[in-house]
């Protein structure tokens, strides 16, 4: 309704950006559903901030949350592939790269990137390059 409004009053829109923080209860079907309506709209989509949080900090997470979480951005990779048109896409941008220091003001001490906070690859950073080489071309 806002771009329908917006448009009406001459200006353009060219595109949608979007931030979405997930963890790994968040309801798959309703990110489907919500990119699935941002692709109906025949706008550019924009991922323009994704993080995944496991629902613990640094400290307390282990092997397998680890594994849901890589599981969970390899997942969103290729929902958005598959939702959003080639012609449409105009990228996924991560909001956290790195896991989050205790300091930070945005989930503080949690491990929503894709890296440590020692720079180390985690198996979040594999989830996404396996779907991003799943769907090259697509």
């Amino acid at each position: 309704d806002f771009i329908t409004y917006t448009e009406s009053k001459g200006a353009q829109v060219d595109g949608i950006a979007t931030e979405l923080a997930l963890d790994l209860n968040t309801n798959k079907s309703q990110v489907e559903a919500m990119l699935s309506a941002l692709a109906g709209t025949g706008k550019l989509i924009k991922i323009s901030a994704v993080d995944i949080g496991v629902g613990v900090t640094v400290s307390l997470a282990n092997n397998d949350l680890y594994e849901s979480q890589a599981e969970m951005y390899k997942w969103f990779v290729d929902a958005y592939y598959r939702l959003i048109p080639p012609a449409q896409r105009a990228g996924i941008i991560f909001k956290s790269p790195m896991d989050r220091a205790t300091s930070s003001n945005w989930r503080p001490g949690e491990p929503v990137g894709l890296w440590t906070t020692q720079y180390l690859r985690k198996k979040a950073y594999a989830g996404v390059v396996e779907a991003l080489e799943a769907n090259k071309g697509k």
